[in-house]
């Protein structure tokens, strides 16, 4: 019989490596860029959620040394038990922070090393070049969302699909209708989906490799804000 703690050695508190590739940046992103932004968006939660973690862990250490103090000078009795067993539950929950930091890390090297591979293909983000790749990723959307509804067997475009249509400029618009109308937007939008796939694999961590990958403590900096100062 395999002991408990052997089989939540296997457990994976965050996504696996597969599923932030292909269906976190590969489904929510769509275009090059709309995959950059996506791999940016989870790279930011992440990196939020290690400071807010390191933080916990400094405080949860400053818990345990407060308990181990007050345990010196106390007399046996119910305080005594109490602070006991809070000094238990502090270690818990420090072995439980620790688990969230290590798989936070490790979602983080794989979006960092996401986010790496696509800013060099999308390059320098000026103003124009964000607004340019910002309406090719909303005609891509909107031809997915089109694409969803005929391929789906409707014979009309949804309601929302419509609305979303109607936003966008004139020539994307009479683009995607054009296709619809040519019986040609199944295909093209197939093409596409192919296109993208080639992509994200090239930007695939296996599992083995995913430490070796650069430090990310080094790519976030020692005097992070947030991060307790490194001894």
């Amino acid at each position: 019989m395999e002991n408990i703690w052997d089989l939540l050695e296997d457990h994976e508190v965050g996504n696996s490596n597969f599923q932030d590739c292909h269906l976190v940046t590969l489904r929510a992103g769509g275009t090059m860029y709309g995959m950059y932004k996506q791999a940016l968006r989870e790279l930011y939660r992440r990196v939020r959620g290690v400071r807010e973690l390191e933080s916990d862990r400094a405080l949860l250490i400053i818990d345990t040394q407060e308990h181990e103090q007050a345990l010196v000078a106390m007399e046996p009795g119910f305080a005594r038990q109490r602070t006991e067993i809070e000094l238990r539950r502090t270690a818990l929950r420090r072995e439980e922070c620790e688990r969230a930091i290590a798989d936070t890390y490790r979602e983080l090297a794989v979006f960092y090393a996401q986010a790496q591979g696509l800013k060099e293909q999308v390059g320098v983000l000026t103003a124009e070049r964000r607004w340019n790749y910002e309406r090719e990723l909303w005609e891509y959307r909107v031809r997915e969302m089109a694409a969803l509804d005929i391929g789906s067997g409707q014979r009309h475009l949804s309601p929302q699909t419509i609305e979303h249509l109607n936003a966008l400029p004139k020539e994307d618009r009479e683009k995607i209708l054009a296709d619809l109308k040519d019986d040609k937007l199944l295909q093209k939008h197939n093409q596409v989906v192919e296109e993208r796939e080639q992509i994200i694999r090239q930007l695939e961590i296996p599992d083995e490799k995913i430490f070796q990958l650069p430090r990310i403590a080094d790519a976030l900096g020692q005097n992070s804000p947030g991060l307790p100062p490194k001894k």
